[in-house]
């Protein structure tokens, strides 16, 4: 299902589409990736509005009938152009160390976060999709199969992670510490306060593996929401 990689560029990919997140918050991954990559990348968007996104970010417009999360399986497609080793970052996503190691692990396989129901559940294999790495364009036979059905792909699976899970099999897994659930994994889930109108959690210690370089976010709060420090710090 997957092949080699060869000698091609690093590709980094995200997507952008309606109005849940600015052109901003493409353009702090764009930053983050650059400190925290000693690769040489593109940086590519999936996008149907390039409008202040960085100069050096690629934009690549989406079909018409794709809408928010269901852009991801486009970045599998042969036709965006798109070849050699790529990670994909959702755009919530704040990263604090090199993720040199996350386009080096098992490079000729997919690979994925193991879904942050993780930390209630042992064993859990479902998929996340908030980061994940494959070889362009070897995936391209599971976009055309999404494609062709879209609409019953759509109504079936609640996500695009739901769709990798039942019909992509043989992803392996990132070590779990590598990428962390930030309220769920290194915050346990605590209380929000608010401080003079500013979010953050409490201030007991944090559970941070010293191994850590991608901080997930999902559902609420968003990173710019936040003035936990390892956020302030990292998320520019």
């Amino acid at each position: 299902m997957i092949g080699a990689r060869g000698n091609m560029a690093n590709n980094v990919v995200c997507v952008k589409h309606g109005n849940k997140y600015p052109a901003h918050y493409v353009n702090v991954l764009y930053s983050m990736v650059s400190r925290h990559l000693s690769k040489t990348f593109n940086f590519y968007c999936i996008t149907e509005d390039p409008k202040d996104l960085n100069e050096n970010i690629k934009t690549i417009k989406p079909p018409q009938h794709l809408l928010g999360w269901w852009c991801k399986p486009f970045a599998f497609a042969r036709e965006n152009g798109i070849q050699g080793p790529c990670l994909f970052l959702d755009l919530d996503v704040v990263i604090i160390g090199s993720i040199d190691k996350i386009f080096d692990h098992r490079p000729h396989n997919l690979n994925i976060i193991r879904d942050f129901n993780r930390k209630h559940i042992e064993k859990w294999d479902r998929y996340n999709s908030s980061v994940f790495t494959w070889n362009a364009p070897d995936m391209n036979a599971h976009w055309e199969q999404f494609n062709r059905d879209y609409r019953n792909k759509n109504s079936r699976y609640p996500g695009d992670q739901d769709w990798m899970y039942a019909e992509i099999k043989g992803a392996s897994f990132f070590p779990d510490t590598w990428i962390q659930s930030y309220k769920w994994e290194v915050k346990g889930q605590r209380r929000m306060v608010v401080t003079a109108g500013k979010k953050h959690f409490d201030d007991l210690p944090s559970t941070l593996p010293q191994d850590c370089a991608i901080l997930v976010f999902h559902g609420k709060p968003n990173p710019h929401e936040l003035e936990d420090k390892i956020i302030v710090d990292n998320w520019k």
